[in-house]
């Protein structure tokens, strides 16, 4: 996919912290700042990046229907582009709707807001896989629950009250899970790693 012309990360970094690394190159867990990333700066050796890193773009980066405030610093929501057959994905390309760590205290008012609501309706309508993706306290393991069937009667008769309220129960829901979870009442199997694997790949 190209990118977005006129469209840069500017002093965004939230891939840079909430993103898993596997490369030969580089290597980090998910939810720990990058050893080379300057806070509200960027890359510190962005002329000398890894291809990981070089070759992969978050949604906002590779969708133009994406408004310049949706980008993940900005909206508290990290765009990433599935990968088909990945982690037991969907059948065709479709995106999941992370809900950065920094944002969940604020996660409601991320969710609700109307550039929020178009998207996730518009996508839905259009047959698109959506997911949400929830992190738990560490930051480091989330869950990815889909969208399309719970949406559906929603999104069809666009109605934005009726969205918003059935998203907000979705991530209530997605919360629960992982309370339970992390308190040892459901299997940690189901909480997987978001991974920036190879180059153009991740995992959600």
């Amino acid at each position: 996919m190209d990118l977005v012309r006129d469209r840069d990360c500017s002093v965004c970094t939230a891939c840079c912290r909430d993103l898993a690394i596997d490369d030969p190159a580089l290597s980090k867990p998910a939810a720990e700042l990058c050893t080379h990333c300057v806070a509200g700066q960027g890359c510190a050796i962005y002329a000398s990046w890894p291809s990981t890193c070089r070759e992969w773009h978050c949604g906002w980066r590779l969708l133009p229907w994406m408004a310049a405030g949706m980008r993940p610093d900005l909206s508290g929501l990290l765009v990433l582009v599935t990968v088909d057959g990945e982690a037991g994905g969907p059948s065709r390309p479709g995106l999941v709707f992370n809900v950065l760590p920094a944002a969940t205290g604020a996660a409601a008012e991320v969710l609700a807001r109307p550039a929020s609501l178009d998207i996730l309706g518009a996508l839905v309508r259009e047959g698109v896989p959506v997911f949400l993706g929830v992190k738990d306290a560490s930051g480091r393991h989330g869950v990815r629950l889909p969208l399309n069937g719970p949406l559906a009667s929603v999104a069809q008769g666009r109605d934005g009250d009726r969205m918003k309220a059935a998203l907000l129960r979705i991530y209530m829901d997605v919360q629960g899970v992982i309370r339970g979870m992390e308190a040892g009442d459901a299997d940690p199997s189901d909480m997987r790693p978001l991974r920036m694997r190879r180059p153009g790949m991740i995992r959600a």
